[in-house]
């Protein structure tokens, strides 16, 4: 877990019947907490980095076995420089099935956890992200379309005394394009940063979550739904207009 040798403070405490942590988080008052189990003392031993898929902490056989802690069998742990092939993962898993065998082992075969943090910082979009991206664009125009049309229709008279004062069709489609972009873009804009603050509240709270930015979902929502409300507003705007109010 740390890459250097057990010091003798750690193994004196799992000798005695205590933890070694290797995050202070879980020690925070130099004892750890075994859930209902009660609570045990413990010597920090610091990892270097954090690994969702490792421990937190070990303590011994005997210790568990005196707090009534049930025990299967773990893993074997490879540190590795780079990421390993498939080929390397299965000769690995290999030599750790003949050494149980030669040892005699039973229950359950261990397999090799490669201990080592993603490589990739990319994102992977599976089908499934792509669909809920999907269902939420179309929420997001239906959205913004009954927003528009409800401020369309306000501004009806306004048009309405443009037209009567000479504006041409194509400055009536401006200002509806504008208005539809003002508001969709000031519905995108806030439904982020919405989204954002429970999203870093959660990466906050949880050690096993590491923050990611995905731009291009951010870049479509802010830029591309409020495109196409401008678009489909221009489009759909009627060239001519009947006055609601004439003057007798």
């Amino acid at each position: 877990m740390t890459g250097a040798e057990p010091t003798e403070a750690a193994l004196r405490t799992l000798e005695e019947g205590g933890a070694v942590a290797f995050y202070r988080e879980l020690m925070p008052d130099g004892q750890l907490t075994m859930f209902d189990r009660g609570r045990m003392p413990a010597v920090l031993v610091p990892a270097p980095d954090y690994y969702t898929d490792l421990p937190g902490a070990v303590i011994s056989s005997a210790t568990a076995a005196r707090h009534g802690i049930k025990t299967v069998p773990g893993g074997a742990i490879v540190d590795v420089t780079r990421p390993p092939t498939a080929a390397e993962v299965i000769a690995a898993n290999s030599h750790v099935l003949a050494a149980q065998l030669a040892a005699g082992a039973t229950g359950n075969p261990a397999e090799v956890a490669v201990g080592a943090k993603p490589f990739d910082d990319g994102r992977d979009y599976s089908a499934m992200f792509l669909v809920l991206a999907a269902v939420s664009a179309a929420v997001t125009l239906a959205a913004s379309g009954v927003a528009v049309g409800l401020a369309t229709s306000e501004m009806r008279n306004d048009l309405s005394t443009l037209a009567a004062v000479g504006a041409g069709p194509r400055l009536r489609r401006r200002i509806a394009a504008a208005q539809a972009g003002l508001i969709v873009g000031l519905g995108a804009v806030l439904g982020v940063a919405g989204g954002i603050a429970p999203a870093a509240g959660m990466v906050a709270f949880r050690r096993d979550l590491e923050w990611h930015v995905p731009w291009l979902p951010l870049v479509v929502t802010i830029l591309v739904a409020p495109a196409l409300a401008v678009l489909l507003t221009a489009l759909l705007t009627r060239p001519r207009l009947v006055l609601v109010r004439r003057l007798t």
